[in-house]
């Protein structure tokens, strides 16, 4: 059952990729369109002559400035413990005082985090009110909209003229000190995403995230280390860096410390410690964690079979992807409990 569960990939829908990717496509365009005159220039430039972002008004500008702060640490593990959900709610306070750069750090972390639903309205919603102004801003030389505007271009980074945006700005960004940009310039180093591949160059980009004490400096080199394509590759590395991320609350290297238990690759086989490293990515809103800790829980894996608390952790399940493999769990529940009557 567990196996299941490993194959299922989370999939956006084509329509509400569709409609981000075309808000993003007539942002890069705006700014290379030409006019016949003064006018038409302006149409293609000014925000307020599209719709979103015109529409709203940015109240105390400073409170926001300090709540993406916090929600930046709270995110990313920066001189504290990772809290993505304490992240979420004052990246939404702020969007909600009328903050666009807010409201793009909060579309970026729906889409990263696995979650216990389904978000792709909100985030529309979020690129449609917020993207056109962060555009601006960032063409105006904004450094925390250019940033902002890196992760915009992810998805385009295939796109020669987005790959060296992409580039350019996350070097200015960690030369400023963001460890965010940091970690996630070490990340496409690692992957050769903006050429081909140097793995010590992203080595170096995850221990400038541990100087700048970002917890995701762990994260990063657990991964470079954990790929076996890397001339870096350290099996034994990857586990001792997954432990300091997962002990600072990073969900992700709790969901790897788990399947390293449950295989016994790199790690001692431990169904218990499985479970519990299973249980504590749940906890945090990792839905993938919550699926396989149920399948544990229905078949008694590293512990006492627990029906109910199966159910619980189903029942809070609604990606699309997920479902034929909830439901087969959630039957599977229900005939064990049928049978326990008779």
């Amino acid at each position: 059952m567990l196996a299941g569960m490993r194959s299922c990939n989370i999939k956006t829908s084509v329509p509400a990729l569709l409609l981000i990717g075309s808000i993003f496509a007539m942002l890069l365009c705006s700014s290379c369109t030409k006019g016949s005159g003064d006018d038409a220039r302006h149409d293609a430039r000014d925000p307020r002559s599209q719709s979103g972002s015109s529409q709203r008004s940015e109240t105390d500008p400073a409170d926001n400035t300090a709540l993406r702060s916090a929600a930046l640490a709270a995110q990313y593990g920066i001189g504290r413990a990772e809290d993505h959900a304490e992240a979420e709610r004052d990246f939404r306070r702020a969007y909600d005082n009328g903050d666009n750069l807010a409201g793009i750090y909060l579309y970026y972390l729906l889409g990263t985090e696995p979650g216990f639903e389904d978000r792709l309205e909100e985030k529309t919603r979020l690129a449609k009110d917020c993207l056109i102004d962060v555009n601006r801003r960032a063409g105006e030389g904004e450094a925390e909209a250019q940033y902002l505007m890196c992760l915009m271009r992810l998805q385009y980074i295939d796109e020669e003229d987005s790959r060296n945006f992409i580039d350019s700005n996350l070097r200015a960004a960690c030369e400023d000190g963001n460890a965010a940009a940091c970690y996630l310039l070490g990340e496409l180093l690692a992957a050769g995403d903006l050429g081909e591949a140097d793995h010590l160059a992203a080595e170096q980009q995850f221990r400038r995230c541990l100087e700048l004490d970002c917890n995701y400096g762990h994260y990063g080199l657990s991964r470079l280390y954990g790929n076996p394509d890397s001339p870096l590759h350290n099996l034994p590395q990857s586990i001792e860096q997954a432990r300091l991320a997962a002990g600072s609350g990073n969900h992700h290297c709790m969901e790897y410390l788990a399947y390293c238990h449950y295989t016994g690759e790199g790690a001692e086989k431990d169904l218990t410690r499985t479970r519990e490293y299973y249980r504590q990515a749940a906890e945090l809103g990792n839905a993938e964690c919550a699926g396989r800790l149920a399948a544990m829980l229905i078949d008694g894996e590293g512990g006492d079979v627990d029906l109910a608390e199966a159910r619980q952790w189903l029942e809070r399940i609604h990606i699309a992807d997920y479902q034929p493999f909830v439901d087969e769990m959630l039957a599977e529940i229900d005939g064990k409990q049928e049978n326990e009557k008779n």
